[in-house]
């Protein structure tokens, strides 16, 4: 909005026109006007600069309800000479020379205006149908009035206000009609309807509840989501956590700290890290759907400042999802937004005499932050404020064959609008505040006590509060319930774990070969058994770049050991990473005994096949696992080979074999 704009509207407000005139009222609307004609050039501005905040353009041609750019006809006094009389159904136009325009109007109902989807409403908008004849023809308009609340009241203007003038200037059958009068008969209508009485504010959840996927969503809501979240194959866990952030957006503020879920996902390039998110985030409404609530603030690129900049009442019940966070130059800004309950910036602006003086700008409420990272570098305060998982590339054939089937296959959503409008309600009437109870406290304090020398187990604390709350919201629980800890447990306990170190999945997988590999430091250093890092970045299947990061990470955290010969490095999982590694794969075993039961009958036979064998590879193993358990993921294979060293049939010898018992 230029400055001229900015003052004519200010002075309208207070009742005085520029030139020192009175103002004056209508005295069916709220609104002010220096002249009749005036109007619509001011408001046209003030609608447009209202809807700046979805950096959207808006599509002029466009014939959908939708609030518009409006362009009026300039504003140019009407001669006194010229009529203009408004009757119940009739608007009469009259020039000096006595020709006439007619106008013959009737109400025509009202349309939803979804944009304005705010607080579980929207409003219905007055329609007319406008008809004007001349001799054997007839010309019909539907015209729409909207409108645009300010401070202290609400101001109604007609959409596509230019498009209807120029409309009924051509129709028109005499040349002395002008567009100035039209424009001026159309503001002298709209002051007589008086459209107040015809806006209608409908509370949205009246429209869900007759919708089949209303029930579906309340009754099973992770259901719902993973049904229709089919555009990546499998990566459950992962889709489950972005679910939770989402629902985590909405939850009420906590005196101090994070009170969302934050989440980056991690993986190398290409594997499905961006599809996964989309998959749950596609089905809530984004800053694209030009809906004024919209849940998902979808970004590839955060500039310096932008976040501070942000044009929003508040930054709560707001989901920020950034394609990849080496996009992210904010980084001081989105560390603010992820563990305070506002963004306040204090800089430099010019007063009205053009003078620099200090403004202090303050953005409330907290949003829920979510993205992607290929690189190690992660920054130590974004790390540990969120919950990091891990993405690796599809080994097995047949998954790989089906992940391409997918893409193939991919299409639009049906019915997309529909479901986004049931997702927002769901989302909305979630519990906000659901209640700890003490037996969820019991056991939370049971699990994290046992990490508490970890540097990080205070924010991985605030991270397993916010999970739990998050389920049972989704679950709409008013109370934490032992079901919803468990739901949390049995897919995320591992990474809560791994959270209080600072660390993810793949740091834990490197840990994992390391050790199993026999490249332990020893107790003299010529005993250490150490590897080097493009020996490691090929079994990792990365760039040898990306893994001296990786490792250098894990150095800083006191995990490996690394050593320097003057060509390369060398590295080894230390003493204590071997304890971490220890620790966590006790937990995370009790977890999954509780939840695998491996039939006696499946091992005898895994078993027979190893019999005539003294020693067997990590291929040959695994190779023997899919054949006879169809065990074709790492994952199922791993919990194999565990429980056959657990019953005493095979013995790690730490240098990628096992010695057959």
């Amino acid at each position: 909005m230029d400055k001229e704009t900015l003052r004519r509207i200010s002075e309208k407000l207070k009742g005085t026109g520029t030139n020192g005139t009175k103002l004056y009222s209508s005295p069916e609307t709220s609104v002010v006007f220096s002249s009749k004609a005036d109007r619509n050039s001011t408001l046209a501005h003030r609608i447009t600069e209202s809807n700046s905040n979805n950096s959207v353009p808006v599509d002029r041609n466009s014939t959908e309800v939708n609030r518009e750019h409006m362009q009026n006809v300039p504003n140019v006094p009407v001669p006194e000479d010229e009529d203009i009389t408004i009757k119940d159904n009739t608007i009469i136009m009259q020039t000096k020379d006595k020709h006439r325009l007619v106008i013959y109007y009737e109400f025509a109902g009202t349309v939803e205006d979804g944009t304005r989807l705010t607080d579980l409403k929207v409003p219905q908008l007055p329609k007319w149908n406008f008809v004007v004849k001349k001799k054997d023809e007839t010309l019909n308009l539907n015209v729409i009035v909207d409108f645009q609340q300010m401070e202290d009241r609400t101001i109604y203007y007609i959409r596509n206000k230019k498009e209807i003038v120029e409309k009924l200037y051509t129709f028109r059958s005499q040349r002395h009609v002008t567009k100035r009068l039209i424009n001026e008969a159309l503001d002298t209508w709209l002051d007589h309807i008086n459209p107040q009485k015809y806006v209608q504010w409908i509370d949205v959840r009246e429209i869900v509840k007759h919708y089949e996927e209303w029930d579906e969503i309340n009754q099973d809501p992770l259901n719902f989501f993973l049904s229709r979240a089919t555009d990546i194959v499998g990566n459950e866990k992962l889709k489950v956590a972005v679910l939770l952030n989402v629902v985590s957006s909405q939850l009420s503020k906590i005196r101090t700290g994070i009170y969302r879920v934050h989440l980056i996902l991690t993986g190398s390039s290409g594997s499905g890290k961006s599809s996964t998110i989309k998959s749950i985030l596609d089905l809530f409404y984004d800053n694209v759907d030009r809906v004024e609530d919209f849940v998902v603030l979808k970004l590839t690129r955060m500039t310096k400042e932008a976040l501070g900049r942000l044009r929003v009442d508040t930054l709560d019940d707001k989901v920020i999802f950034v394609e990849q966070l080496d996009n992210i130059e904010g980084v001081d800004y989105m560390r603010e937004a992820m563990s305070e309950d506002r963004i306040t910036t204090l800089t430099t602006v010019k007063d009205e005499e053009g003078n620099l003086v200090s403004k202090t700008v303050v953005i409330p409420g907290q949003p829920a932050f979510i993205t992607t990272n290929v690189t190690a570098n992660v920054d130590h305060q974004i790390l540990n404020r969120s919950i990091q998982l891990y993405l690796s590339q599809a080994e097995d054939e047949k998954l790989k064959t089906r992940i391409i089937e997918t893409i193939l296959e991919r299409g639009e959503i049906e019915e997309l609008e529909r479901l986004k409008l049931i997702t927002y309600v769901w989302l909305k009437t979630r519990p906000r505040s659901p209640k700890m109870t003490k037996e969820v406290k019991s056991e939370l304090v049971k699990l994290l006590t046992k990490f508490i020398n970890f540097k990080n187990i205070y924010r991985a604390t605030e991270i397993t509060r916010n999970l739990v709350r998050a389920t049972a919201s989704m679950f709409n629980h008013e109370e934490i319930l032992m079901e919803d800890l468990k739901f949390v447990m049995n897919y995320l306990k591992k990474d809560i774990i791994l959270t209080t170190l600072e660390l993810s999945e793949r740091d834990l997988e490197l840990l994992k070969w390391l050790e199993n590999h026999g490249f332990v430091e020893g107790e003299k250093e010529e005993e250490t058994k150490d590897v080097t890092t493009s020996e490691i970045a090929q079994v990792m299947k990365m760039s040898t770049q990306e893994t001296k990061k990786l490792l250098d990470a894990l150095y800083d955290k006191g995990l490996v050991w690394k050593a320097y010969d003057g060509k390369r490095f060398s590295w080894a999982i230390n003493n204590y990473g071997v304890k971490v590694l220890i620790e966590l794969e006790k937990e995370v075993q009790e977890q999954e005994e509780s939840n695998v039961i491996i039939e006696d009958q499946l091992l005898a036979y895994i078993s027979s096949k190893l019999l005539g064998k003294e020693t067997v590879t990590e291929e040959e193993l695994r190779s023997i696992l899919e054949k006879t358990a169809q065990a074709t993921s790492i994952e199922v294979q791993d919990l194999l080979i565990n429980e056959l060293e657990k019953t005493k049939i095979l013995k790690n010898q730490g240098d990628g074999t096992w010695k057959v018992l």
